[in-house]
C-alpha cells in the first residue's frame, strides 16, 4: 500500500492531541484536521465550503482573507474552532484546528468547586470536628473530579461528533 495513502487517509480524520490530563478526564482539548483536494478552487467555490462550515457548526463565526486563503472562525465561543481553505499547488487545502481548553478548565473549575462547595455546606451543616471536616471536603472534591469527568466525556464525544459530522459535508461537498 503506498505510505501516501495512507498518510492522506489518516489526516483526514479528525485527530486530537491529548494533554497530560486527557486520559484522566477522557478526552483531549485540542483536535486538527486536514482534507485535501486535487483542484483549486475559485473564491465562490472556497466561500461555498466557509457556507457549509457555518451550516454543519451551526455558528455564523467570522470570514476573512489571510494570506491569500478563506479563514473561518468562531467568535464568542468557549470551543475555538478555525479553518483555513487554501488552494497551493494545483490543489485545495482544509485545515481545521480546534481548540477546547477554555471549556475544559471551566468544566473542571465549575465541578470540582460545586463538589468542595456541597462538602462545605454539609460539613457546616454537620458541624464535624477538624479530622470529619477534611473528610467531607475530600469527598465533595472527589465528587467533583468524577462529574468532571462525566461532563468532559459527554461533551468530547458531542465535539467529536460534530467534527466528523463537518468532516463529511467537507468531503461530500468537495466530491460534487
Amino acid at each position: 500500500m503506498d505510505p501516501k495513502l495512507v498518510e492522506l487517509a489518516a489526516g483526514q480524520l479528525p485527530s486530537d492531541s491529548p494533554g497530560a490530563l486527557a486520559g484522566f478526564f477522557g478526552g483531549g482539548s485540542r483536535y486538527q484536521l486536514r482534507l485535501t483536494h486535487d483542484k483549486e478552487l475559485s473564491p465562490e467555490q472556497l466561500r461555498d465550503l466557509a457556507a457549509v462550515v457555518r451550516r454543519v457548526l451551526g455558528h455564523q463565526g467570522e470570514t476573512s482573507e489571510v494570506m491569500g486563503a478563506l479563514e473561518w472562525k468562531t467568535v464568542g465561543e468557549v470551543s475555538q474552532i478555525a479553518v483555513t481553505i487554501g488552494n497551493s499547488d494545483g490543489g485545495t487545502n482544509i485545515e481545521v484546528i480546534a481548540d477546547r481548553n477554555a471549556a475544559a478548565i471551566l468544566t473542571g473549575m465549575g465541578s470540582i468547586g460545586l463538589g468542595l462547595f456541597a462538602g462545605a455546606i454539609t460539613g457546616a451543616i454537620v458541624e464535624p470536628g477538624v479530622t470529619i471536616g477534611i473528610a467531607i471536603m475530600a469527598g465533595g472534591a472527589a465528587a467533583g473530579v468524577t462529574m468532571t469527568r462525566t461532563l468532559w466525556r459527554r461533551s468530547t464525544a458531542k465535539f467529536k461528533q460534530k467534527l466528523n459530522a463537518l468532516n463529511d459535508a467537507l468531503q461530500r461537498h468537495l466530491q460534487g
